[in-house]
């Protein structure tokens, strides 16, 4: 069953900075108390995996994963992602190292920057073994910045149009729907971390945007 729970790391509620997840693993930093990572565990029914990428805990930010692949910045060292099993990797550079804020990814497609080169798409295809279409949503370049896709569904930008709305689902192949985390932030992916089993938000999200959220990605939405 679909659930989805609050959670702040040490009061900060914009969760997604620090945990990535797909179908599986749920990565997240160093220094996380276990209490929290068995929250994101039982809720994503995903085992934690902990990293760091160059020295940083913004490992919500410096990676993107779906079930195939997971694209890192350039600058990870190689013993920081030997853990990393069973996936491609991707290494990201120049203005797109903060590689979750330029990909918007799920089993089913990708949506990038669309300000990202031939090449860059090329890799990202190869490795999340998907069709990777370049958009702009709601205004915004940084596409993974602003929605959260999952195997159930898009939480979309506020700002995307209803035409945005339907291209996303005809690329990404879920539904998409309009939403917020954290008493009105828009940049979704900061707020929200969640799979197809369940989603964590961030402690400040109130009941209404939770209700969207469950609208947009809870089960049965495929």
């Amino acid at each position: 069953m679909f659930e989805i729970e609050k959670a702040s790391i040490n009061k900060n509620p914009f969760i997604g900075l620090y945990f990535k997840c797909n179908e599986k693993t749920v990565f997240h930093p160093k220094g996380i108390g276990k209490p929290t990572v068995s929250k994101f565990e039982k809720v994503l029914k995903a085992e934690p995996l902990e990293l760091s990428i160059s020295g940083s805990s913004l490992i919500g930010l410096y990676t993107v994963i779906n079930s195939a692949g997971c694209a890192i910045p350039n600058f990870a060292s190689e013993s920081e992602i030997k853990n990393i099993h069973d996936l491609n990797i991707v290494r990201i550079g120049g203005n797109f190292s903060a590689v979750s804020n330029n990909i918007l990814v799920n089993d089913k497609g990708c949506i990038v920057n669309p300000k990202m080169s031939a090449e860059d798409i090329k890799k990202i295809s190869d490795c999340f073994d998907v069709e990777v279409t370049k958009m702009k949503i709601g205004g915004f370049n940084l596409v993974g910045a602003f929605n959260t896709a999952t195997n159930n569904g898009v939480l979309a930008c506020n700002n995307s149009t209803e035409e945005e709305l339907k291209k996303i689902e005809s690329i990404l192949k879920v539904k998409a729907v309009r939403g917020t985390t954290n008493m009105g932030l828009t940049a979704n992916s900061f707020g929200l971390v969640a799979n197809s089993k369940g989603g964590l938000a961030g402690e400040s999200t109130s009941g209404f945007e939770i209700n969207r959220i469950f609208e947009a990605i809870g089960d049965g939405n495929e």
